[in-house]
């Protein structure tokens, strides 16, 4: 099975946690914490692991650490297989 690459726009400090896909692939994570000393991209990385019903240790953040925008790997599952658990996580 070969790596995928998601491209996610994460929103810290919200009401509720939710991960939501839109029309262009983008998928949209609002989560409660806050960003700082990397909570809120720990919070991402556990919410997104349990969705695609994978262990942690196998998303990692290649880039966007900083930033809202971010591009995670995840090790083991194809674009497609990722995007099918997503979707069948939130409906």
């Amino acid at each position: 099975m070969s790596d995928s690459r998601l491209e996610i726009r994460l929103k810290p400090r919200a009401k509720n946690d939710r991960i939501s896909v839109n029309g262009g692939g983008r998928i949209d994570i609002t989560v409660t914490s806050p960003p700082i000393d990397e909570r809120a991209n720990r919070h991402c990385i556990t919410l997104l692991a349990e969705y695609l019903g994978v262990p942690k240790s196998s998303l990692s953040i290649i880039r966007g650490e900083h930033s809202r925008n971010k591009v995670v790997a995840v090790a083991g599952l194809t674009k497609e297989e990722a995007s099918r658990r997503l979707t069948a996580g939130i409906a």
